[in-house]
C-alpha cells in the first residue's frame, strides 16, 4: 500500500498568491519561513511533526505493515523525511531525491536556489544534514543531490565538501540483505 501526505504548506495546503503579493520582497514561502521562524518553530520542524502524525495514523490501519513503512521525500521533503526517521526508530528505510545536501551548503551559497522555509535557524550548531542521515539506523538512499546554489552534483564529487564519507554513502546506497529480502 502506498500512502502520500501533502505536509502543511504544501500540494493543497499551499497558500494561495495574491497578485499584490508577486511584486513584493518574496512569495508566501518566505512569509511562513521568516513568520515560524521568528516564533520559534520554524516550517521544517511544523512539517516533521505532521509526518509524524500520519505516520502514527497509518501504523493504524490494519492494512499496513508497521515493520515495513519507508518514508520519502523530494527536495524539502526529504530533509523531513530524514528528521522523521531520526525522532521514530521504527522507520524501515528513507528514500531522499533531489534533497538539499546540507544546511551548510545554504550559507556557503553566494546566491541559493531553495525556498527560504529551508532554512533552520540554528540547526547548524547542533548538527547537519549528512550527520543526521549517517546515525540513522535504517537503510538510507539518496538520489540526485543538490547543493545550496541548486547546482546537482555526480555521484561523488561532492563528498568533500559536504563532510559525507563515501563509506556512509555506500552504506546507504546498499541496503542491507535482510532488507532487501524483505521488500516485494
Amino acid at each position: 500500500m502506498r500512502s502520500i501526505c501533502c505536509l502543511r504548506g504544501w500540494g493543497d495546503s499551499a497558500p494561495a498568491m495574491y497578485p499584490y503579493e508577486m511584486v513584493g520582497w518574496g512569495g508566501l514561502d518566505r512569509y511562513v519561513a521568516y513568520a515560524s521562524a521568528a516564533l520559534g518553530d520554524p516550517a521544517l520542524a511544523m512539517r516533521t511533526r505532521d509526518a509524524l502524525a500520519a505516520l502514527a495514523y497509518l501504523r493504524t490501519r490494519p492494512e499496513v505493515e508497521a515493520d515495513r513503512i519507508v518514508v520519502c521525500g523530494r527536495g524539502l521533503g526529504g530533509i523531513v523525511a530524514l528528521h522523521v526517521a531520526a525522532c521514530d526508530e521504527r522507520v524501515s528505510g528513507v528514500i531522499v531525491w533531489e534533497g538539499l545536501i546540507s544546511f551548510r551548503s545554504l550559507l556557503e551559497a553566494e546566491a541559493y536556489a531553495w525556498p527560504a522555509d529551508a532554512f533552520w535557524p540554528g540547526i547548524l550548531l547542533r548538527y547537519d544534514l549528512p550527520e543526521l542521515a549517517e546515525a540513522l539506523a535504517c537503510p538510507v538512499r539518496i538520489l540526485g543531490r543538490v547543493m545550496g546554489r541548486g547546482i546537482r552534483w555526480g555521484r561523488w564529487s561532492w563528498l568533500a565538501s559536504t563532510g559525507w564519507r563515501r563509506s556512509s554513502i555506500v552504506r546507504a546506497a546498499t541496503p542491507p540483505r535482510s532488507w532487501r529480502r524483505s521488500l516485494p
